[in-house]
């Protein structure tokens, strides 16, 4: 008999493989350099991009070769972050149509569970400093997926402001999110889901999140921040964002099974103030499921216990070599000790641009799961910081913490074995008579190895040039 996890599983592939492609996002900004702004300057900031989109659209699809290539994913039809500001506010800031960032990304990431494909880009573009705001915005008329409530078009918005902080002079850091792409979560007319929303600012500015709205002023302008997947749209009744020291709470009862969409902002502030430096979109999908047929009796979520050979620290930092192949493991285990039963069904990944993983879990010893991952950063990557985060699904649809920790490429070494030999030659008398003396001559031989790493000097001449 077919179990009714296969049975779920082959639903949710029939819907991704109909439905439309868009699967949500997140775009933040940030400064390329610790310049101090000056209004009327011209300045450098980076947007961050990352979209979740359908694996079965071909300008989405994304396999090992197109990650191993750095291949685009994204929407064929529209394509581009604009500007949403007055046209006299674009052009005072510098972003206009020969500006404009493409919404292509690089495909880091597919989920052949899930039916998915993920994608992040960091683009550079330089603009002029103002006095005030301005609004980015990828807007796009349909194509998110098959939902149980709301859906059609998508609309994502993020204000920029460059002026001079007040506390330091620099341009402000937008927050941003690592929250991953799809969030399982329990169906039932009497249970309420919890969803704890990740935030993160550099700055270390208060952080809010707040629904996002069909009608918002930012900027001076008035703009939809959310079209079909606006909350009043897309989620019951019985949603709650709650926001407070810095965290981001949604609670909601979902009744039915399928895929629902969360659509927010995230803004920061200083201090004592209600007017915020910045605000982000981020747009992700909550997958119900049957909480009342669970295939087995463990009802605790699954942990990720380590990533070997390293082991990093949840946030920590391992340092990786351009060029040179990085290895590791994924390892996750079952919440609840000696069940042989529950399984390891899925991990959600965000890696850095070229990194392979294995496609499914595979058994390392009950009741421990694992993936692998191979990456060999290239030049283009030398000097940078990429994060990685995951999160392990079991067979009963809870998931585990996300684990994340940061890569730094740096320059390739070589290992240098010398080995010196050394001989030493002493005389002493042993003996004398009248007539004669007899000289014992002793030689000794030492040998010594040394051995000395040394950065190799084509590529570290090759990284002082990017530092420049």
């Amino acid at each position: 008999m077919i179990s009714l996890l296969r049975i779920f599983s082959i639903l949710i592939c029939i819907k991704s493989t109909f439905g439309a492609h868009f699967r949500g996002g997140v775009i933040s900004w940030r400064p390329a350099s610790n310049e101090p702004s000056v209004i009327g300057s011209t300045r450098t900031i980076i947007i961050d991009q990352r979209y979740a989109w359908s694996r079965s659209v071909a300008a989405s699809s994304c396999t090992a070769a197109t990650i191993l290539t750095f291949g685009l994913i994204g929407e064929s039809a529209i394509s581009l972050l604009t500007c949403e500001s007055a046209a006299a506010t674009c052009n005072s800031v510098q972003y206009t149509s020969s500006s404009q960032l493409s919404t292509y990304t690089t495909c880091t990431d597919f989920n052949t569970a899930l039916g998915m494909s993920f994608g992040q880009s960091s683009k550079t573009v330089n603009l002029t400093v103002t006095a005030g705001g301005f609004l980015v915005g990828y807007v796009v008329s349909a194509a998110w997926l098959s939902l149980q409530l709301g859906g059609g078009g998508w609309s994502m918005m993020m204000y920029i402001n460059m002026q001079p902080r007040a506390d330091n002079g620099l341009i402000n850091s937008s927050p941003t999110s690592n929250i991953q792409p799809v969030v399982y979560v329990p169906a039932g007319v009497n249970i309420t889901a919890i969803v704890d929303i990740p935030m993160a600012d550099d700055d270390g500015d208060i952080i809010q999140c707040r629904f996002a709205k069909s009608s918002s002023v930012l900027a001076g302008t008035t703009v939809n921040e959310c079209s079909g997947v606006c909350a009043t749209a897309a989620l019951p009744a019985s949603r709650q964002l709650i926001s407070g020291n810095n965290t981001c709470t949604l609670t909601v009862q979902l009744t039915s099974i399928g895929y629902y969409v969360v659509a927010i902002q995230i803004e920061d502030f200083v201090e004592n103030s209600t007017t915020p430096l910045s605000s982000i979109p981020v747009q992700f999908l909550l997958l119900s499921y049957d909480a009342s047929n669970p295939t087995t009796n463990c009802q605790t979520k699954p942990i990720i216990t380590s990533i070997p050979p390293d082991y990093p620290l949840v946030d920590g930092t391992v340092t990786v070599q351009v060029t040179v192949n990085y290895t590791a493991m994924v390892i996750a285990q079952t919440g609840c000790a000696g069940d042989t039963e529950t399984t390891i069904i899925n991990f959600i990944t965000s890696s850095p641009p070229g990194m392979v993983k294995t496609a499914a879990p595979f058994p390392v010893s009950s009741p421990q799961y694992a993936i692998n991952l191979t990456w060999a950063p290239t030049m283009d990557q030398l000097g940078k910081t990429y994060r990685f985060c995951a999160t392990a699904i079991d067979s009963n649809y809870y998931y585990s913490d996300q684990y994340c920790f940061d890569l730094i490429v740096g320059p390739k070494t070589t290992t240098t074995t010398t080995t010196s030999t050394t001989s030493t030659t002493s005389t002493s008398t042993t003996s004398t008579t009248s007539s004669t003396s007899t000289t014992s001559t002793s030689t000794t031989t030492t040998s010594a190895t040394t051995t000395t790493t040394t950065t190799t000097s084509e590529i570290y001449f090759q990284f002082i040039q990017l530092r420049r």
